[in-house]
């Protein structure tokens, strides 16, 4: 197995093994306090994924790689970049044009960084793309506590 394919299996166990923990900590916790079953859950599932999360990039930083946020490419050569990140993911062609950007990108070693800022067009697209996703939820803040 390549190096790139035993990180990946090995980012992959760990994501696993951190998500069968933060479960079975949340079960445990949620039962021994008593909770409900809704709040042992969503506690289960919210440790699921912060184990899962911390364990996976282990690999990574053993790798050198360093600790990056979610989406992360990694090229078998062990370059790496953060993105790239998209509302409106492309499809055939365009996706083919856009990965051929990123990988043309990351061949210059002294390149780290690129941002565009966004604009107040770039907002509106992102807050109706965002919209009903952020209407469905039923969100607890300062102007509306929990019940």
């Amino acid at each position: 197995m390549d190096s790139r394919n035993s990180m990946a299996a090995s980012a992959t166990l760990h994501c696993l093994t951190g998500c069968a923990i933060g479960e079975i900590a949340g079960l445990m916790i949620g039962t021994a306090m008593g909770l409900g079953n809704a709040v042992t859950i969503a506690l289960a599932v919210g440790l699921a994924y912060l184990f899962g999360y911390a364990l996976s990039t282990v690999p990574l930083i053993q790798a050198g790689l360093g600790f990056f946020g979610v989406p992360t490419l990694i090229w078998a050569d062990g370059r790496s970049v953060f993105g790239p990140v998209i509302i409106e993911p492309p499809v055939g062609d365009e996706a083919v044009r856009l990965w051929d950007h990123v990988e043309a990108w990351a061949t210059f070693d002294g390149l780290y960084e690129m941002k565009r800022p966004k604009r107040p067009d770039d907002m509106q697209r992102i807050a109706a793309k965002f919209r009903p996703y952020l209407e469905a939820r039923d969100w607890n803040t300062v102007q509306k506590e929990a019940p």
